[in-house]
């Protein structure tokens, strides 16, 4: 039978990463409708939170309303608290992005498992490239840099991390300059939030700012391969390291969320990642170089491999469990 499935996410936000979960869903539901617009969602089909980091008060109140059983896929807490957000929600299964969040979830009595963030589904095929004004080195290796601005105002103490964020990456991009050529790439390009403006902000304290800023938001297979084309990466956000990781490309964490730091940690990349809010030169040059040894690209194989093999067997589940029991 042909299920109509409707997703409650973070959707058509000009986004990258959350866009990538819509190219992910028909690895798990071949065959079915995807729906994404509300105003086609209808009680008879199937509800499905997520992906990404949807656990909500918005997203939860909605799924409560419709008083439809829901199942969870590869979402994921912004804050421990936030797993009290699913009480009152018939949720038959949930399928977390982090151990430690699938643990938070089962032992509040929701039947959780964990599983790899959903993107690592993705098997992008070729190169992408753009055009670009920056004189390209020969002896240099590409560097790219994934900003994440944030939307100002909630934090007084965030506000001013990210003003000391600003002088301390350009500081460390000039360090890197000699042996770098630096594009900075935007994932996300919204009016309260943008990647572009934070890497202007970032560009206008280096010293030598002989580097290019993207204008232009990819669509994620084409952000894939175009993260293919570099030595290194510097991500703020999440999906730059998983997008970094399925193409083998060895990155530097200096994202400020709890995902970023989990992924890290829980995938034992640590040594090439920035703990939140402690960024200073000294450490994430030291990341730098853990990020430039030998065996990195390996260790992103197994990693990527793995993740991918975990999802065949979760697409098995939803098939035989979730779709079943309709």
């Amino acid at each position: 039978m042909k299920e109509d499935i409707d997703f409650y996410g973070w959707y058509g936000k000009n986004n990258c990463g959350d866009e990538s979960f819509k190219y992910a869903h028909p690895f798990f539901f071949t065959g079915c409708d995807l729906n994404y617009d509300e105003d086609r969602f209808a009680s008879s089909h199937v509800k499905v939170m997520g992906s990404g980091n949807v656990v909500t008060e918005g997203v939860t109140e909605r799924l409560k309303a419709t008083d439809c059983p829901v199942f969870a896929l590869g979402v994921g807490l912004r804050s421990p608290a936030d797993v009290a957000l699913l009480e009152g929600i018939d949720l038959r299964e949930a399928v977390f992005r982090s151990r430690r969040d699938a643990q938070l979830a089962s032992d509040k009595g929701i039947k959780a498992i964990y599983a790899p963030d959903i993107a690592f589904c993705l098997e992008p095929e070729g190169i992408t490239s753009v055009d670009s004004s920056l004189s390209r080195s020969a002896d240099k290796r590409k560097l790219g840099v994934i900003l994440a601005e944030q939307a100002r105002g909630r934090s007084s103490t965030r506000d001013s991390y990210m003003e000391y964020l600003k002088w301390g990456l350009a500081r460390a991009l000039d360090a890197l300059t000699s042996n770098y050529d630096i594009v900075f790439i935007p994932f996300s390009n919204r009016a309260f939030a943008s990647d572009v403006t934070l890497a202007q902000d970032v560009v206008r304290r280096m010293r030598y700012p002989d580097v290019e800023i993207l204008q232009q938001v990819f669509d994620p297979l084409d952000m894939l391969r175009f993260i293919g084309n570099f030595d290194m990466i510097v991500s703020m956000k999440f999906h730059g390291l998983i997008f970094s990781t399925i193409m083998g490309i060895p990155f530097v964490n200096v994202g400020l969320t709890r995902k970023t730091q989990g992924y890290c940690l829980e995938e034992r990349l640590e040594r090439q990642s920035v703990d939140r809010f402690t960024f200073t030169e000294g450490r994430f040059l030291d990341a730098v170089s853990n990020a430039e040894e030998p065996g990195v690209t390996g260790k992103l194989k197994e990693i990527k491999d793995r993740n991918r093999a975990e999802l065949v067997a979760l697409r098995s589940r939803i098939r035989q469990e979730w779709l079943a029991e309709r």
